[in-house]
């Protein structure tokens, strides 16, 4: 694994994701907010998955992404920058892990995010775990209307989580910790 504040290049190792999707998409949503420049790859299985809503609204938000193959599937060049935050509409993304990568990086933007689900969202409690796991940690996340979600910009702070499926957001804080993103 290689992550580095240059620009990548053609040399640039991947942060392999494998197989697993979920950590490929907060990988990528959470690098696009941060001031590093890494390539994210999976598996050929995974360069099929898509990620095609989850690139568009980082994209929107002031994201660096380059797709070397097809664009909005892996592997993906992200070179890192302050997203804007304001409000993104999401028409029912193919997996709710996508809204909740934009919630994850939601506290590095440089104001509130707002994201409007157009046609309601597939697996609501893992948002709702999503939302969870961003207040322990400091952030202001919650539902606003029944089809809207808000993150307003915080410095997380780190914290054990019962739960086991819970303790895979803290891994990702603390991969921004380890860039000086959170303390």
């Amino acid at each position: 694994m290689e992550v580095t504040t240059r620009r990548p290049s053609a040399a640039l190792r991947p942060l392999d994701g494998a197989t697993a999707g979920t950590a490929a998409r907060f990988l990528a949503a959470l690098l696009a907010a941060s001031p590093v420049a890494c390539l994210v790859d999976g598996s050929a299985r995974m360069r099929e998955r898509p990620m095609e809503g989850l690139l568009q609204a980082r994209r929107a938000q002031g994201g660096d992404i380059a797709c070397r193959g097809a664009d909005a599937l892996l592997p993906c060049e992200l070179r890192g920058a302050r997203l804007r935050g304001g409000e993104i509409h999401l028409v029912r993304p193919a997996s709710s892990r996508f809204i909740s990568a934009l919630l994850l990086a939601a506290p590095l933007a440089a104001a509130p995010l707002r994201i409007v689900r157009e046609q309601g969202s597939p697996a609501r409690p893992y948002v709702d775990l999503t939302l969870a796991c961003l207040r322990d940690f400091g952030a202001e996340a919650a539902w606003v209307e029944s089809d809207v979600l808000q993150v307003s910009p915080a410095e997380l702070r780190g914290r054990d989580h019962p739960d086991c499926v819970g303790k895979t957001f803290p891994k990702f804080f603390e991969v921004l910790a380890g860039l000086g993103m959170v303390e």
